[in-house]
């Protein structure tokens, strides 16, 4: 691991004692002696700069506070990396008494986790391991048990869809489902028709909702719209989305659900007619 790395060199170098010393230089003999990459950290402005050495390593240009000997900084931990562009990499640490104190938030945090997963501290890398395993399993039947809900939602959906002239209409309203489920659903729905005019509403909590709005390519080549009926639910309902001519999406507040969908059947009614 490279952050190993740089930590094992890092305290390599403070523990060997190695002097850091300090002095004001002219630009010009500075750079002449220590090169370009005296300005790793900034360019600082004016003629003169203090030049922060450890001896036989490395020259910087700074005038931040600085130790006189290397080995003044104790332990030195890396805490956290951050890549804050291609080839520009920022590094947290900790040095001295604050490493004990990063080590024993580590130790606190380590604790509750083994309380939370029921395991000793030498066990809790296994017990987490089964625990993810046990995660992923679950995920794999639930991912099962969504493609077969969807199987079942679709044929009953077909089954009761009404009729117009300028396609079938399929009107649902559900309980808390998010809106990948609901474009799922009408994905699978087109694969066995493409006259159809889907409306799914899932209510997300009180006069809230999400609607999709889905239309089939034959409907659209007879002038059937989602973004016109997404613009008709705007007079039933507070809208908040867009969409294309087969597809809309939106979040809906509402005062009366009730007065919401009978409106918006009759105006799909009439549309299809």
């Amino acid at each position: 691991d490279e952050v190993l790395k740089i930590e094992t060199l890092v305290n390599k170098v403070v523990e060997e004692g190695r002097r850091v010393n300090s002095r004001f230089m002219d630009r010009l003999e500075a750079e002449e002696k220590y090169g370009l990459t005296l300005y790793q950290g900034g360019i600082p402005q004016g003629r003169k700069i203090r030049v922060v050495e450890v001896e036989d390593w490395d020259a910087q240009a700074c005038f931040g506070v600085h130790v006189n000997n290397t080995r003044e900084l104790g332990l030195v931990k890396i805490v956290n990396v951050d890549r804050i562009q291609d080839g520009v990499v920022r590094l947290e640490y900790v040095v001295g008494e604050q490493v004990l104190k990063y080590l024993w938030k580590l130790e606190d945090l380590i604790n509750t986790i083994t309380l939370k997963v029921g395991s000793s501290r030498e066990e809790v890398t296994v017990r987490i391991e089964k625990i993810l395993n046990e995660l992923k399993e679950v995920k794999r039947e639930l991912s099962k048990f969504k493609n077969e809900w969807v199987k079942s939602e679709t044929s009953r959906l077909l089954s009761e869809a009404v009729a117009y002239p300028k396609g079938s209409l399929i009107f649902e309203r559900y309980e808390g489902l998010d809106v990948s489920s609901l474009i799922e659903l009408a994905k699978n729905v087109l694969k066995f028709r493409r006259d159809v005019v889907m409306v799914f509403l899932s209510i997300t909590g009180v006069g809230k909702a999400l609607t999709i709005i889905s239309i089939g390519e034959e409907s659209v080549r007879k002038g059937v719209n989602a973004r016109e009926i997404l613009k008709a639910m705007g007079a039933l309902a507070k809208v908040k989305g867009g969409g294309k001519v087969d597809f809309a999406q939106a979040l809906i507040e509402y005062e009366d659900l009730d007065s919401l969908l009978q409106g918006l059947k009759q105006y799909i009614a009439k549309l299809l007619s």
